[in-house]
């Protein structure tokens, strides 16, 4: 019985992008597989990755309003001291 693959991801060309490579087959004397066989990452590598950027993107842009928080509230600060400063005298 021939299994038909048509129509499935595996009928696609490889994409050596998100391929890794393992050995696989018989053991040899020299406790080595003998055959290198090429195998794509599971999907959920690729998620974890959008994940990890979405995340990295998400820290990079909560910094950037931290800074300008505090960038903010030390204006603030001198704009009261110079005020206060100019009362005064």
């Amino acid at each position: 019985k021939i299994l038909s693959l048509k129509g499935t991801d595996d009928d696609l060309p490889p994409s050596h992008q998100n391929r890794i490579t393992r050995e696989e087959g018989s053991l040899a004397e020299n406790g080595r597989f003998g055959v290198v066989v090429s195998v794509p990452y599971p999907r959920m590598h690729n998620d974890m990755e959008t994940q990890i950027h979405l995340l990295q993107q998400e820290a990079y842009s909560s910094v950037l309003w931290a800074f300008k928080a505090q960038s903010n509230a030390l204006n603030g600060l001198n704009t009261a001291y110079v005020l206060n400063t100019v009362n005064v005298t």
